[in-house]
């Protein structure tokens, strides 16, 4: 119905958000850890995302095991909602008409709930 979609469209533009934001963090920390660069352009946007091309894309790639253990930053567990939003919308969404998925489909629920409080919490 209508109300499903218009659901399932704001859960995808959510989602996005979230995972260009994480991005952004993810350039952000090689930035100012790797390069010791901490300025900024527009108020909150990395200067290096002026200068970006495909072997530093790979660096920071390379440097986000590094950026995931810092344990002062919890992105392990922005990371962890970013795959199960993934996996709930990609993925139990097209096996939802089994009727054995019941039980995690609700179970993703609670996950998108933690996600909200994850939201509230920053």
């Amino acid at each position: 119905d209508g109300w499903s979609m218009i659901w399932f469209t704001l859960d995808q533009l959510f989602l996005a958000i979230y995972s260009i934001e994480f991005i952004l963090r993810g350039v952000f920390f090689y930035q100012m850890r790797v390069k010791s660069d901490y300025r900024i352009i527009g108020g909150f946007l990395p200067k290096l995302l002026t200068t970006m091309y495909w072997p530093l894309q790979l660096e920071i790639f390379c440097a986000f095991p590094r950026w995931i253990k810092d344990t002062k930053t919890l992105l392990w567990l922005d990371l962890l909602v970013i795959i199960v939003a993934v996996v709930d919308n990609f993925i139990f969404r097209s096996v939802a008409f089994l009727d054995n998925w019941a039980e995690i489909l609700r179970l993703m629920g609670l996950f998108r709930l933690m996600r909200l409080v994850r939201l509230l919490h920053l």
